[in-house]
């Protein structure tokens, strides 16, 4: 009398390898459902992402002379960003096998996002020549701040009273410039956390879903158009600071001028915006991809039970 023994698998949703999103998965959709398609999209928004880091760097000293804040702030915005990453790596590895891993991408590239329009943000919160010119709008009278010398044995008053002058390089920090600061804080954690998701969930995924002997090819190749972001961030930042901060207003001054401040919200828009553009086709990729070895891997272990066991073929839809 022959034995049976039951071999319990998990059943495969047909949902979990198809492109679309809820029950909007239509039939011309599928050919894109492959990791090559993944990868180009997912290296496209990792250069993008990684330039946003960059542009806070090269733009930090425009936004110290903008906002009249010293080194120690800048440094503190900057820090905001690797903080962030040490909270998320644990989370983000605890979740990555258990849930919809390109739509967890996707989610957290939004919050990229959020982050490049929070550091433009100031911008349309403070006045543009608040801190540079006087109020008629033009540099034809300079304000005290400007004429502030550290140096000089005797400070003036309104020197004193915005708190230049002092020595310390953080004038005005402890002013209306703090919701400043504080904004830019949450852009870079926001960053923080695009950048937590990009490694410890996107390349593990990409590990899973191509064979093993193509690996290496496909992560050595996100790695290596990684590379462009900090490229394309510097270069971004060059091109921005050329513009005065207001597009549309003359200041009368050259960029050689120290008094010049470019247009340094204007690539966090910029940035922000195409982040936007290649998170959307993150949303409709697949949980898994066909040509996964996880899929195949379940599909071979049932039907090497069944014929051992049984001696019968069983056909296996995945």
């Amino acid at each position: 009398m022959s034995s049976y023994k039951s071999f319990p698998t998990t059943p495969i949703d047909p949902r979990d390898y198809s492109c679309g999103i809820f029950r909007w998965r239509p039939e011309w959709l599928q050919k894109y459902a492959t990791p090559r398609v993944f990868l180009l999209v997912f290296a496209l928004l990792g250069v993008i992402q990684g330039a946003n880091y960059t542009y806070m760097i090269a733009s930090i000293t425009t936004l110290e002379k903008r906002f009249a804040f010293g080194s120690k702030i800048s440094g503190l915005i900057l820090m905001t960003d690797n903080a962030m990453q040490l909270v998320a790596n644990p989370l983000f590895g605890y979740l990555a096998n258990r849930v919809h891993r390109p739509r967890v991408i996707a989610l957290c590239q939004l919050m990229v996002v959020v982050g490049c329009y929070l550091a433009a943000l100031p911008y349309f919160l403070y006045e543009y020549t608040a801190l540079h010119t006087n109020t008629n709008g033009r540099n034809s009278s300079i304000t005290a701040l400007e004429y502030c010398d550290n140096s000089a044995s005797v400070v003036s008053d309104s020197c004193n009273a915005t708190g230049a002058g002092d020595g310390s390089g953080d004038y005005n920090a402890g002013g209306a410039v703090i919701p400043a600061v504080i904004i830019f804080c949450l852009a870079s954690c926001c960053n923080g956390i695009g950048f937590t998701a990009f490694y410890i969930i996107g390349i593990p995924f990409i590990d899973d879903n191509v064979n093993k002997k193509n690996s290496p090819i496909y992560i050595s190749t996100t790695a290596a158009l990684r590379l462009g972001g900090p490229t394309l961030g510097y270069f971004l930042s060059s091109f921005c600071l050329r513009f005065y901060e207001n597009p549309f207003h003359d200041p009368g001054i050259s960029m050689k001028d120290p008094r010049w401040v470019g247009a340094w919200w204007l690539g966090f828009v910029i940035l922000g915006t195409g982040v936007l553009i290649c998170s959307i086709p993150m949303f409709f990729f697949p949980k898994n991809f066909k040509t996964s070895p996880l899929l195949n891997r379940d599909s071979y272990i049932t039907i090497e039970n069944s014929n051992t066991n049984s001696g019968k073929n069983f056909n296996i839809h995945s």
